[in-house]
C-alpha cells in the first residue's frame, strides 16, 4: 500500500535528478507512466515525449526544487511544490510554483502524472 514514505522517496529521487540537471535519470521514473500531463490536455504518452518534456533542465544554473505533500489517498497523491533556476543564454532567474496529481501503481511506480504551474513574473 502506498504511503508517504513511498512517495516522499519518489520525490526525493525526481529532486536529486532536478537540481542535478539529469534527464535521463529523471526520464527513468516514468517508466511505467502511461499518462504524462505536462499540458492538460496534451498527455505525453512514450518515454521519448516524456523525454522532450525535461530536456529544458539540461544547462539551467543553479537549480532548487522543493515541495510539500500534501496529500496521500491510495494510491494517490498531490504535491505543492516550487522550482527556482537561472537560464544561462540570458541569465534570467526563474521561479516556478506547481501542483503534481501523482497516481502510483502497486510496485510504487507513476502510472500518471498530472501538474499545473505557473512562473512568477
Amino acid at each position: 500500500m502506498l504511503d508517504r514514505t513511498n512517495v516522499e522517496a519518489w520525490l526525493d529521487e525526481l529532486k536529486e535528478a532536478w537540481e542535478g540537471g539529469d534527464v535521463e535519470r529523471a526520464v527513468s521514473l516514468f517508466h511505467q507512466t502511461t499518462e504524462y500531463y505536462e499540458r492538460p490536455f496534451r498527455p505525453g504518452t512514450s518515454e521519448e515525449e516524456i523525454r522532450g518534456y525535461w530536456r529544458d533542465i539540461h544547462g539551467l544554473k543553479d537549480i532548487r526544487f522543493d515541495y510539500t505533500l500534501s496529500a496521500v489517498d491510495g494510491n494517490l497523491a498531490v504535491v505543492h511544490w516550487q522550482n527556482s533556476f537561472v537560464t544561462p543564454r540570458d541569465n534570467k532567474a526563474w521561479l516556478l510554483d506547481g501542483v503534481f496529481f501523482l497516481e502510483f501503481n502497486e510496485t510504487g511506480k507513476v502510472v500518471v502524472f498530472r501538474q499545473w504551474w505557473f512562473a512568477a513574473e
